[in-house]
């Protein structure tokens, strides 16, 4: 099968915090890319729905962006979702990053600070 994404995708786990319009949810990063991010949250959120995802790797790192895919799944019984986020923008601490070099070199630096071994 042919992989049609346009960035590389990294696994990563990090805790993040999830800010909508309807409230702030808990969420583990699985996934980053220069293009979003995979979560995995308790909380279902809609797509298309405005999301920003901070994380901290020494400092905060904003992505900002919105909701494309969501996903049920269940794991011991409980239910968690997966969403796929696509990003519009990302902040490292206050510096909005704008150039895609920058942004490349941000993703491998959190990768290799949290990095899935």
């Amino acid at each position: 099968m042919e992989d049609r994404r346009k960035h590389k995708r990294y696994p990563i786990r990090v805790a993040a915090e999830a800010l909508t319009s309807a409230g702030n949810v808990s969420a583990v990063v699985t996934e980053i890319s220069t293009g979003g991010l995979k979560l995995r949250t308790s909380q279902s959120i809609t797509p298309n729905t405005p999301i920003d995802v901070i994380i901290h790797i020494g400092r905060q790192i904003t992505f900002g962006g919105q909701v494309v895919w969501v996903i049920q799944k269940f794991d011991q019984k409980r239910a968690y979702y997966q969403c796929g986020i696509e990003t519009d923008f990302v902040s490292d601490q206050d510096e909005e990053v704008l150039y895609l070099r920058r942004l490349e070199n941000l993703v491998k630096e959190i990768v290799a600070r949290t990095r899935v071994r």
